[in-house]
């Protein structure tokens, strides 16, 4: 399978997936090295999905996420070609926020408008992913897969040559929870509840 796998933390039970502070544990870096259709195998590991590819993108809360940039020198932000077309510069990042938690992302990068530059890094939930998107792209795949939930992506310039980075970012593909996973999370919360009272009026005895 042309993907690298990044194993840096073991499953967790779906209990723990929203713990506050958690960081997100990377399962798999689909990072457009090799032959083959990365995309394809991201969507074989992560099963359904939901997409956005752009058309007609508000990017005013009415979608599943927002983006937002942040610092100077975004030259270019915005929506035209119904894709996300953005600069990143070393003092700048753009952040994706999303409504509800995912558990996989991926999207075709485009880093070529602006010629090789700084490449992007990924910020996905707390954890730095260990692979920057390359400089070298010009629309391929590149997406990860999680273990924890994750709400928010930050961009930011990547450690390749040059001293920014333009590039644009379609066909954003996401991962949200099965309601079978939310309900296995319900009954895992509601059994952590249980445990504590059961503990308070222990303790109050």
């Amino acid at each position: 399978m042309d993907f690298h796998k990044t194993l840096l933390g073991a499953a967790i039970v779906a209990g723990s997936m929203t713990a506050t502070g958690a960081q997100a544990a990377i399962i798999d870096i689909f990072d457009g090295v090799g032959a083959g259709d990365l995309r394809a195998d991201w969507e074989a590991a992560v099963g359904s999905f939901s997409e956005e590819d752009f058309t007609g993108f508000a990017n005013d809360g009415s979608e599943d996420f927002i983006i937002t940039a942040q610092g100077g020198g975004h030259t270019g932000f915005g929506f035209a070609s119904s894709r996300l077309n953005d600069r990143l510069t070393p003092s700048n990042s753009t952040t994706i926020t999303f409504d509800s938690d995912i558990f996989a992302f991926g999207a075709n990068w485009d880093l070529d408008p602006g010629g090789e530059g700084l490449g992007i890094s990924i910020n996905a939930g707390g954890t730095v992913l260990t692979t920057e998107i390359p400089d070298s792209f010009t629309g391929e795949f590149f997406g990860f897969t999680s273990d924890m939930a994750i709400t928010s992506i930050v961009l930011t310039t990547g450690a390749q040559g040059g001293a920014a980075e333009t590039y644009n970012a379609d066909n954003f593909v996401y991962k949200v929870p099965e309601p079978a996973s939310i309900a296995l999370l319900g009954l895992g919360l509601a059994g952590i509840g249980f445990s504590r009272r059961k503990q308070a009026v222990k303790l109050s005895k």
